[in-house]
């Protein structure tokens, strides 16, 4: 967008503003209803920017995952040494909303819009990747560090206010996001000044309603890792739709995936090994899938993430994700129950020896579906 082929009078000139709006058009269909994991983001931006010849994003977001994949391989395998006690990360913080939305005037604004956005959450949410993958503050500090070097340079050579906006939003998204780990460092050479940053790029400090925005929002912020006590976005009217078609409502498979996320499911060994968004997605229909009864239903979702080891990988990767705080997230997202831990009864059976006669007629048939779902797996897998 600023040194690249996404600057306005290069895009203009290469893409008419027909080709434009599809490709926008890509870019809106994931951001209502799209895989939330970070390959999911990642085959949306590459449809968008990549094969349309743009920007070869595929190449850059290959590079990363093999970073994260091979740090993971060597740290498994005992040829690098672990740290357990690495910095964990908590839901990252957002502060859409900090300053007053700049709205698009054309097919070409609201498509670099949507495309500068979705690339910041995807560049954090590969950040949060790195985290678990290296467990290495050191790494990760050094990261983060020249992420705000580079951010701080774009913002110099860009005159485009909403590109410097974004920018500085992430810029504070990843300092309040990652501060564990970057107060760890001996030296703090970068800035941490919400009005300095802005005064750096505009000459001047930012307005008294922005600074209050930014003070509340950071003051409402905190960076638990605990699970079930993440901080809630704060909502922003850049974030509303630009035109008049009326929101697509997720169902269920989309709101299981998309809380999962903040569970890093996507990074699961099994779900790794799928390779592609398509599959992940196709693996929690098939564990969200109706199976006759309400019973069923809810006996096999258990079966399949006990099988996938949902809760002890995150668990043993992350921070203690209690067997409470988990039939609690589960009796929401997997049995659309808004309170209660009714999911005990269903994770509890996958165990029960169902050759005891006393289980025959048990009323939670976990078990029922403990190899099935190793069959529904591997048809996925292979698929």
């Amino acid at each position: 967008m600023i040194r690249g082929e996404l600057r306005t009078h290069i895009l203009t000139e290469v893409k008419d503003n027909q080709t434009i709006s599809r490709l926008w058009g890509v870019l809106h269909k994931w951001e209502k209803d799209g895989d939330a994991s970070l390959r999911g983001i990642e085959k949306a931006l590459t449809d968008a920017v990549g094969t349309s010849e743009l920007v070869k994003v595929e190449e850059i977001y290959r590079s990363e995952r093999n970073l994260r994949e091979g740090a993971l391989m060597l740290r498994k395998s005992g040829l690098s040494a672990d740290n357990p006690d690495f910095t964990r990360v908590g839901a990252p913080f957002c502060l859409d909303g900090i300053f007053t939305p700049i709205l698009p005037l054309s097919p070409t604004d609201r498509f670099r819009h949507l495309l500068l956005d979705l690339e910041c959450r995807r560049t954090m949410m590969a950040l949060r990747e790195l985290v678990l993958a290296m467990h290495d503050d050191g790494i990760i500090r050094t990261e983060i560090i020249r992420l705000f070097v580079t951010i701080k340079q774009l913002c110099d050579e860009t005159d485009e206010d909403f590109i410097r906006n974004r920018l500085t939003q992430f810029y504070f998204e990843l300092y309040h996001s990652f501060q564990n780990i970057l107060k760890k460092g001996e030296k703090q050479n970068y800035e941490t000044d919400f009005q300095n940053f802005v005064f750096g790029w505009l000459g001047r400090f930012p307005d008294d309603e922005t600074v209050e925005r930014y003070e509340k929002m950071i003051a409402a912020y905190r960076p638990i890792v605990k699970p079930e006590q993440k901080a809630a976005p704060i909502s922003s009217e850049s974030e509303l739709p630009t035109h008049n078609e009326p929101p697509v409502a997720k169902d269920k498979f989309q709101k299981f995936l998309e809380a999962a996320e903040d569970y890093h499911f996507s990074q699961l060994p099994k779900v790794q090994d799928l390779e592609s968004p398509e599959k992940t997605m196709k693996l929690v229909k098939c564990m969200l899938q109706d199976k006759g009864t309400a019973e069923d239903n809810y006996a096999h979702a258990a079966a399949m993430l006990e099988y996938l080891g949902f809760r002890k990988w995150y668990s043993d990767n992350y921070g203690n994700w209690t067997t409470t705080e988990y039939d609690k997230w589960c009796s929401k997202y997997v049995m659309g129950k808004t309170e209660g831990q009714a999911f005990k009864h269903y994770r509890l059976s996958v165990y029960v020896d169902p050759d005891a006669t006393r289980n025959n007629n048990y009323k939670y048939k976990g078990w029922k579906y403990k190899e099935t779902v190793k069959k529904d797996y591997s048809k996925i897998l292979a698929g």
